[in-house]
């Protein structure tokens, strides 16, 4: 087998040893140098060998050369242009925007899923223009974020003199705090929030400057009438 000289570059995984193997042989076919390894690190085949468990589950990924990537998945899209979806494919019941997305994002997926989004594409007549366009929109709507809903935020403010007033009145323990602690967590919430990519927030840039001033003014403010105002 042969060995990727310069960085190497993950093409794709599996469990399956099937897929692996019609993998390697469309690479070997074209020429492409390439390198089959384990995703376990020697720890966890340890561990795994200790327990019994069986190696059949672990996934291996077949790498080659970074400056090879592209036309390894040009010949492993040629290889599948004429295979058939699997029965429960998810491009099976994929609406023309998910299809588009697999065509827009390609090395987000797989060469076989590439492959049949592209023959779906064609035969659905998607117009990847404007399905583009699309997915541009809802990419800077998303990054620019929703904003914060007026009346929890306005809660929230209301909370902390709330709590002031508790704690003058009913001493300061955990219910006259209950206020700050509810404003702190709402503040944390519009500051942080994120979607599952876990780099886009949810709320605009003003819903985090007002959840980040929340969460700083509850703090201080509990801290403030436990240990200044209301100290013996």
């Amino acid at each position: 087998m042969s060995t990727p000289t310069d960085a190497a570059q993950e093409l794709m995984r599996s469990v399956h040893a099937d897929e692996i193997e019609a993998t390697v042989e469309v690479l070997s076919l074209a020429g492409i140098e390439h390198q089959v390894v384990s995703t376990q690190s020697e720890a966890e085949g340890a561990e795994a060998a200790f327990l019994g468990l069986a190696s059949e589950s672990v996934a291996q990924a077949v790498m080659v050369r970074s400056g090879d990537l592209e036309l390894a998945r040009a010949a492993l899209e040629k290889a599948y242009s004429d295979a058939e979806l699997p029965e429960g494919h998810f491009l099976l019941t994929a609406v023309d925007a998910e299809v588009a997305d697999v065509l827009l994002n390609p090395k987000d997926w797989s060469a076989f899923d590439v492959t049949q989004a592209r023959k779906l594409a064609a035969t659905r007549g998607i117009d990847l223009s404007s399905a583009a366009s699309a997915q541009k929109e809802t990419k800077a709507r998303l990054a620019k974020g929703k904003p914060a809903t007026l009346w929890v935020l306005g809660l929230a403010w209301a909370a902390i003199p709330i709590s002031i007033y508790l704690s003058y009145n009913w001493g300061n323990d955990w219910k006259s705090n209950l206020g700050c602690i509810i404003a702190a967590v709402i503040g944390e919430t519009y500051a942080n929030s994120c979607l599952e990519d876990d780099t886009t927030h949810v709320y605009d840039k003003q819903s985090r400057q007002h959840g980040r001033l929340l969460t700083v003014l509850a703090v201080l403010t509990v801290l403030i009438m436990r240990y200044v105002v209301t100290s013996p």
